[in-house]
């Protein structure tokens, strides 16, 4: 069945608002670490938590809890009679998850010193816990904005019998949504694998560039559907022959 409609223009507009606001700061986020090392001068860090002891950790606290804190109150779109999954739970779990992330932070063993690196600098914040609360709040995150792409976004690309309608969103959020899935199985190797593999695959700094393609996907998904990307759909389904 499809979902009801929710044509209140304000109630449309807040909405869109925020799936814009969340998609702007998914981009921002490993753009600003990638150019924070590159214009710097700096080396790369083996992931995007790890700037969390960089100079940028601030910012990378600061952009996670805005997501946190926008995935927390995004409503979203009532669930259709019979539907399991509701855009508003979906969205708070994933906010406390963003929030995790950001307030218990991965664990860093054998600072350097700020004096000698000053790119790097001491970052207070709650390190003692264990460090799979962090790895948790991370899977929980992607696991949910894996499902907003597969399942939720997909339910406005659909007719008045439920079918979905194979458009250029669609494709998009199916496309974000897999990405995001196979990022997070490209990322358990690193964890099962031996010692000597994993220091070969953190010189190539393989987890920041599976957490970025990973964070992009669930960026872009996002504007797609709060139509921050109408113009290049639009162009895209003309050329697809699409109406």
């Amino acid at each position: 069945m499809a979902r009801k409609s929710q044509t209140d223009p304000d109630l449309v507009l807040s909405f869109q608002a925020v799936r814009q606001a969340l998609g702007y700061l998914g981009w921002f986020l490993p753009l600003s670490l990638l150019a924070f090392a590159w214009i710097g001068g700096y080396s790369l860090e083996g992931s995007i938590s790890d700037f969390y002891y960089t100079s940028m950790g601030g910012i990378l606290t600061g952009t996670l809890s805005a997501i946190g804190i926008f995935l927390v109150a995004y409503r979203g779109y009532d669930p259709a009679p019979g539907e399991f999954l509701s855009d508003r739970w979906l969205s708070a779990i994933a906010g406390i998850a963003a929030l995790g992330i950001a307030l218990l932070p991965v664990h860093r063993h054998g600072y350097p010193v700020c004096v000698d690196a000053p790119q790097l600098c001491w970052r207070f914040g709650i390190t003692s816990h264990p460090e799979l609360l962090h790895y948790g709040a991370a899977i929980i995150f992607f696991s949910c904005l894996a499902l907003f792409s597969v399942l939720q976004f997909p339910q406005g690309e659909r007719d008045a019998d439920g079918r979905l309608l194979w458009t250029v969103r669609s494709f998009i959020f199916l496309g974000c949504g897999t990405v995001i899935v196979a990022m997070m199985v490209a990322i358990l190797p690193y964890f099962l694998t031996d010692p000597e593999t994993r220091a070969r695959l953190s010189e190539r700094n393989y987890l920041f560039w599976t957490e970025s393609l990973a964070t992009v996907a669930f960026a872009t998904s996002w504007l797609t559907k709060g139509r921050a990307l109408t113009s290049l759909t639009n162009t895209m389904q003309r050329l697809g022959g699409g109406t």
